[in-house]
């Protein structure tokens, strides 16, 4: 017989068939809870619910910032920045008689329609900026996934102007007399390729 090491360990044939048992066992159960946790769904992020009402609360302009931090809205004649993390509440400087806003893709800078003209303000201060007159009247706008074009709804035509200002240029208008009502213009992200716009519109 070949002679074993000094070190070397003989085990019998039953107490090795037991060794080769529980190490198959304590597999099976490694196996067993590596895909309970692989498969089980994470548990739900409980909601946060909360309400307000401030004067001359207009809850028909109220719009979530793209990043989910902070609500736009209406209230005594002027726009207000609501955050969603302290549900403290401040007025935007600037946007006296302002009737509505839309986001910024950044969620640092708000539109709005004020005394027949288009502005543009940051949340982070200063005086708004005056981008173009309003054709006639206003129902919408939108600000473009790259934060170059702003497009708005104005006398149920649809236009298109620069976000740092300049001259609308028309996008869409009726053809002979039927005309489009063509309100709440949105830009929808398209995963990288080019960004739709979707409106609502009726003809009359």
């Amino acid at each position: 017989d070949a002679t074993l090491p000094p070190d070397s360990v003989i085990v019998g044939k039953r107490k090795l068939r037991a060794l080769q048992a529980l190490a198959a066992s304590v597999t099976i159960a490694l196996l067993g809870l590596a895909f309970v946790h692989f498969t089980q769904a994470p548990p739900p992020t409980p909601l946060r619910r909360f309400s307000f009402a401030p004067d001359g609360f207009n809850q028909n302009t109220s719009v979530i910032s793209p990043d989910g931090k902070s609500i736009l809205y209406v209230a005594a004649n002027s726009l207000w920045l609501r955050s969603l993390s302290d549900e403290s509440a401040r007025e935007i400087p600037g946007t006296g008689n302002a009737y509505g806003g839309f986001w910024s893709p950044d969620s640092l800078s708000i539109g709005f329609p004020v005394s027949g003209e288009l502005k543009r303000v940051s949340i982070n201060g200063g005086d708004p900026i005056t981008l173009c007159g309003l054709p006639q009247g206003f129902s919408g706008g939108t600000w473009s996934p790259d934060g170059e074009r702003i497009v708005f709804s104005s006398d149920r035509k649809l236009y298109e102007i620069s976000s740092r200002g300049g001259q609308p240029q028309l996008l869409l208008d009726a053809v002979g007399e039927a005309r489009p009502v063509s309100l709440y213009p949105h830009f929808l992200p398209t995963g990288g390729g080019p960004p739709a716009l979707v409106y609502s519109a009726a003809i009359t």
